[in-house]
Protein backbone atom coordinates (compact mmCIF):
# COMPACT_ATOMS: atom_id res chain seq x y z
CA UNK A 1 0.00 0.00 0.00
CA UNK A 2 1.78 3.75 -0.93
CA UNK A 3 2.07 5.80 1.96
CA UNK A 4 -0.01 8.95 0.76
CA UNK A 5 1.40 12.40 0.77
CA UNK A 6 -0.07 14.97 2.78
CA UNK A 7 -1.33 18.06 1.66
CA UNK A 8 -0.39 21.72 3.05
CA UNK A 9 -3.60 21.55 5.70
CA UNK A 10 -3.35 17.33 6.63
CA UNK A 11 -1.25 15.56 8.99
CA UNK A 12 -0.24 12.42 8.29
CA UNK A 13 -0.33 9.35 11.48
CA UNK A 14 1.69 6.40 11.53
CA UNK A 15 -0.69 3.74 13.31
CA UNK A 16 1.57 1.50 14.95
CA UNK A 17 -1.38 -0.98 16.29
CA UNK A 18 -5.31 -0.80 17.34
CA UNK A 19 -7.61 -2.54 18.79
CA UNK A 20 -11.12 -3.87 18.40
CA UNK A 21 -13.89 -5.53 19.99
CA UNK A 22 -17.06 -7.59 19.14
CA UNK A 23 -19.20 -4.64 18.93
CA UNK A 24 -17.33 -3.04 16.32
CA UNK A 25 -17.55 -5.69 13.93
CA UNK A 26 -21.25 -6.01 14.44
CA UNK A 27 -21.37 -2.26 13.69
CA UNK A 28 -19.45 -3.06 10.88
CA UNK A 29 -21.57 -5.87 8.97
CA UNK A 30 -24.42 -3.91 9.54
Amino acid sequence: MPIPQPGPNDVLVKLIASGICHSDLSAASG
